[in-house]
């Protein structure tokens, strides 16, 4: 029985928004070619990072869980943050900085914001 790589080539292309197209071309051609496949991959792969956000992890002084929910309501209204979570039981806090952002000028905002919301609160740099 031989292997259907056209539906294959189809199901993964069709994923990637920026070229629908390429997938009907390899999959009524038969055949592919490796390094056609991995030179798409790659910059499919460069167009993504481009566009991802920057993560940081940090670690976090506080006393309890109700302090740690809000260190995360006010990291979370931080201008230039996509996303903010923290962990009381690790004593990490997770930012996701808009890629548009200073990422220095963020955390040190989303530390003030913390300090404000839990004066006896710190983000660890």
């Amino acid at each position: 029985m031989q292997k259907d790589t056209g539906a294959s080539l189809r199901y993964f292309f069709s994923r990637d928004p920026l070229s629908p197209h390429i997938a009907n071309s390899f999959a009524s051609s038969g055949f592919c070619r490796y390094n056609v496949i991995v030179e798409h991959l790659c910059n499919c792969l460069i167009t993504v990072r481009r566009h991802c956000a920057m993560e940081k992890l940090l670690k976090i002084k506080v006393d309890c869980a109700n302090c740690a929910l809000k260190m995360e309501a006010a990291a979370r209204k931080t201008p230039g943050v996509k996303e903010a979570e923290v962990s009381f039981m690790a004593l990490k806090m997770r930012l996701v900085i808009k890629d548009d952002a200073d990422a220095a000028a963020v955390i040190e905002a989303a530390r003030q914001n913390c300090k404000k919301a839990v004066p006896d609160s710190d983000i660890i740099l």
